[in-house]
């Protein structure tokens, strides 16, 4: 939360087991892309802190990601995503 970067989302690893055996697979999916998109976004953030980034850089790849993350949700298949860009709005919107 503290760097404004969206964190577990109603889930974790521990309930993957029993997610699948109840076959909540897109539930799974999910999880795991949340999970991806975060892990992505602390890269970055470390990649600009490390010096690999300028401010530019940084911010022009967390809206490259925003723009496809925007495109995506408004597929059938990634609806979900409109979950994170809102929770990820609403942890930029308190550190900035």
């Amino acid at each position: 939360m503290l760097s404004g970067i969206p964190g577990k989302m109603g889930t974790n690893g521990e309930d993957v087991p029993n997610m699948f055996l109840d076959g909540k697979l897109k539930e799974i999916v999910s999880y795991n892309e949340y999970d991806a998109l975060t892990t992505y976004l602390l890269w970055l953030r470390t990649a600009f802190f490390s010096g690999r980034f300028n401010e530019k850089q940084y911010k022009d790849e967390q809206e490259i990601l925003r723009e496809h993350l925007e495109k995506w949700s408004k597929k059938e298949e990634g609806e979900h995503l409109g979950e994170y860009i809102k929770e990820w709005d609403r942890l930029r919107g308190l550190t900035e």
